[in-house]
């Protein structure tokens, strides 16, 4: 059973220290965060995928229990389809999906307690 994974949409971790490990991260290993702890690796004009790589305060509630140390988003072709199969696979599914401008955005939670993030980028996200 497929929910139309195209493929990561980013790898969220928390850190002790947000802004002293994105400083690592830029002068190791030449990464630049363009905004708030959030380094994207992008085609620009493309419908390709973009990457994001961000860190998070180690008190966030964001992806779930604070004892994982990261979250997975994954881009999905059609979140509504996705959502529909997982729910009918007996997953744990929230009712919410939330829009923003880059797109929509559900979660599920595998048997371990890591949360996933299912992500349907906005039609013209790739465009900018």
């Amino acid at each position: 059973m497929s929910i139309g994974i195209k493929g990561v949409g980013g790898v969220f971790i928390r850190a002790q220290n947000p802004e002293k490990l994105q400083k690592w991260y830029e002068e190791n290993l030449g990464l630049n965060f363009e905004f708030s702890g959030v380094s994207v690796f992008s085609r620009k004009n493309s419908s390709e995928a973009s990457l994001v790589f961000a860190l998070f305060d180690r008190e966030s509630d964001y992806f779930g229990s604070r004892e994982k140390e990261f979250m997975i988003n994954f881009w999905v072709s059609d979140l509504d389809a996705a959502v529909k199969k997982l729910r009918e696979k007996n997953c744990n599914v929230p009712d919410e999906i939330q829009t923003t401008p880059q797109g929509r955005f559900s979660w599920v939670t595998d048997p371990e307690g890591n949360k996933i993030e299912l992500w349907e980028p906005a039609e013209d996200h790739f465009k900018k």
